[in-house]
């Protein structure tokens, strides 16, 4: 027996897919410390903090999908209410992954600008964890003339630096020049459109619709994790 809930339009045995699209992302590497980006105009209230949060979680509208990333936007977990029946049909919980998911790396990048500039106004280095497979870089160079061997480690923690976002660059310019390639999910429920980034979720909506909330979760988790941008960027 057909379930009550199938949305009617899909009801006959049509199969539709899911989409919501964002054009290509811009190669554009995770800014570091010492090159933070623009300045919005206005001051920065007194008390803002001085270093991002370690996450960010952004939820969608219909309170059923929610989204977790890290302080560099790298996206940690993914929720799904197991009512999301309730609020949402199949193609509108692919847009609403999407959604969601560019809304906390907004968030994560607007919460790196704002401790970026609090923390210059209040002259302190930005204390930023790099990711455990890029190189390090110290803030600020030791005195040479003190102590050699902390500067000479210094200095090739910040060459491998450099070298490392210049390779990310690279990378991602790349990956926007091969065009569009597609990444599913373990469960094969959803799949991601990816060039530079996520442009895209889609599945067969009837599929989606009986899959279990876990499955759906993981595969979701699967698709933001694996675009082209490279790990730690």
């Amino acid at each position: 027996m057909a379930d009550p809930r199938w949305p009617p339009a899909d009801r006959g045995g049509t199969v539709s897919y899911g989409q919501h699209t964002r054009p290509p992302a811009r190669p554009q590497p995770w800014p570091g410390p010492e090159e933070p980006p623009a300045d919005p105009a206005g001051p920065v209230p007194p008390g803002t903090a001085t270093e991002p949060p370690a996450r960010q979680e952004a939820t969608d509208g219909s309170g059923m999908v929610s989204v977790v990333v890290d302080d560099r936007a790298q996206v940690r977990t993914v929720q799904i209410s197991p009512r999301w029946r309730d609020r949402l049909d199949a193609d509108r919980l692919c847009a609403a992954l999407l959604e969601t998911y560019y809304a906390a790396k907004q968030q994560a990048v607007g919460a790196f600008v704002t401790a970026s500039r609090a923390a210059r106004e209040a002259g302190k280095p930005l204390a930023v964890v790099p990711p455990e497979d890029t190189p390090t870089r110290s803030r600020r160079p030791p005195d040479r003339t003190r102590d050699r061997e902390a500067w000479l480690r210094w200095l090739t923690d910040t060459i491998a630096h450099t070298k490392a976002t210049m390779r990310e660059t690279a990378e991602l310019a790349a990956a926007i020049d091969r065009g569009p390639r597609e990444r599913t999910g373990p469960h094969g429920y959803l799949t991601a459109t990816v060039q530079g980034d996520v442009t895209a979720i889609t599945g067969d909506t009837r599929s989606i619709w009986y899959a279990s909330t876990e499955d759906l979760e993981q595969d979701a988790l699967a698709v933001l994790t694996s675009g082209d941008t490279p790990a730690g960027s």
